[in-house]
């Protein structure tokens, strides 16, 4: 996402619809089950499939389906007409990117309490002089504020790749993040971390056996979801 844009919140007669067209600009996908879990928790899982299929023929979501059957939901091109969202939040997602997206909403929707995936506006809000470049745009971004420091969580989803080459990997980004001072500034409050997701509970015992081999340097969370086996 274009972190100088500022995107509109909807503006339908209904606010459950303006809270779902929301919640999938923000993850930038959802799933009947997580709109149900996030916006309608208070009705059956078939009136909210319902409320998400009117919302569908009216070209406020899309439904996209991968793997057979199993479908994910994107903005609509009624909703990118009318507030002005990037069109390419509306594509299909490519086989690179639907894993990370999805990664990013296990994550977010998983955890208790559900986590918020930041919008451009929010993370340069709560964390101003963050660097907007094309790389860093790339990562996901979530506050923890369950101290009274609020501190940055940037999502990584790696389940393809060995532990030992994830954490090089990430040794090296980092190095680089900190020649921009607003992050370097994170780094010095310990107030920025990074969260990795992957596929089992052996890859998570590889990346932190790899992390304190090679010195990551920063404050490691993982967790992992079994689902993301079906990319690979």
């Amino acid at each position: 996402m274009n972190s100088s844009y500022r995107y509109k919140r909807p503006d339908l007669a209904h606010e459950r619809s303006n809270d779902s067209i929301h919640f999938v600009l923000r993850n930038q996908i959802a799933t009947n089950q997580t709109l149900h879990q996030a916006i309608f928790p208070e009705v059956s899982v078939a009136t909210s499939q319902k409320i998400i299929s009117k919302m569908i023929k009216r070209g406020l979501l899309k439904r996209w389906f991968y793997y057979g059957t199993k479908s994910l939901v994107r903005l609509g091109p009624t909703a990118i007409a009318r507030w002005g969202y990037p069109p390419v939040l509306a594509r299909r997602p490519g086989p690179q990117v639907l894993p990370y997206l999805w990664g990013c909403l296990s994550l977010c929707t998983k955890s208790k309490p559900p986590l918020l995936r930041l919008l451009p506006e929010e993370l340069e809000a709560r964390f101003p002089g963050f660097p907007t470049s094309r790389d860093l745009q790339q990562w996901a971004f979530y506050c923890d504020a369950s101290d009274e420091t609020s501190k940055l969580g940037m999502i990584r989803v790696e389940f393809r790749t060995s532990g030992a080459i994830v954490i090089a990997k990430l040794c090296e980004q980092l190095h680089r993040y900190r020649t921009h001072e607003a992050i370097n500034e994170l780094f010095r409050s310990k107030r920025i971390f990074i969260h990795i997701v992957t596929a089992t509970p052996e890859q998570e015992s590889s990346l932190w056996e790899e992390a304190q081999r090679q010195g990551l340097g920063v404050e490691l969370r993982t967790c992992h979801d079994p689902s993301l086996t079906m990319f690979l």
